[in-house]
């Protein structure tokens, strides 16, 4: 699955598209032996039903149905009231379409106290500034959370979706065949106030 992922983000890049963005082509010919998520409030089903169109999110979901292994719908855990409103539209969604649902944690670093920091290294690759505005998240939860963490912040959808959403994880984790190669030679910094990054890291 990891070789099959790779692939498909290499022709992504060498087509062009940024980021290893997926057209249809690309996942219909690569797409067999990966598990799929529907991403952020930027992925295709995420902003059909945000523009209330259920249409075009069917179609997308039958789509990708059709592409990948196995695809679910990711329930972020994010504080933005958008992604509130549009966490209850994707849970209603998954459940008249029978689609297993995930709890996805959008980590962009290791612990809550480094969203200032992330932020400043985002407005440097990006040429702006931090006073800027809409160049930055505006919450600082896009970090490793723990479980009790992840539970607290989609308790508003109530305890039977997010017990359904752990239970796609396992489902999703029970499906991988994964080994990933990690190069403990690399020095990497240790976020402030953190002594043992590994043991953070387990403990998370």
């Amino acid at each position: 699955m990891w070789a099959t992922a790779t692939e498909v983000y290499e022709v992504a890049d060498k087509n062009g598209y940024k980021k290893g963005l997926l057209v249809e082509e690309i996942m219909r010919n690569r797409g067999k032996g990966i598990y799929a998520g529907s991403a952020c409030m930027g992925g295709g089903i995420s902003q059909a039903l945000m523009n209330n169109n259920e249409e075009l999110a069917l179609e997308l979901l039958q789509l990708y149905r059709e592409c990948f292994d196995e695809f679910f719908i990711e329930i972020h855990t994010n504080t933005m009231p958008e992604q509130h409103e549009l966490n209850i539209k994707l849970v209603n969604f998954a459940r008249k379409n029978k689609a297993p649902m995930i709890y996805a944690v959008d980590s962009h670093y290791l612990t809550q106290d480094e969203a200032d920091m992330q932020q400043a290294f985002m407005g440097i690759g990006m040429r702006k500034k931090i006073t800027d505005e809409k160049t930055y998240n505006p919450t600082s939860d896009y970090y490793l959370m723990t479980e009790q963490e992840i539970r607290n912040s989609l308790a508003y959808l109530g305890q039977d979706v997010v017990d359904e959403c752990f239970s796609g994880v396992e489902k999703f984790v029970n499906g991988l065949d994964l080994n990933i190669y990690i190069d403990r030679s690399r020095k990497v910094p240790k976020p402030f106030g953190v002594e043992d990054s590994d043991k953070t890291l387990v403990e998370k």
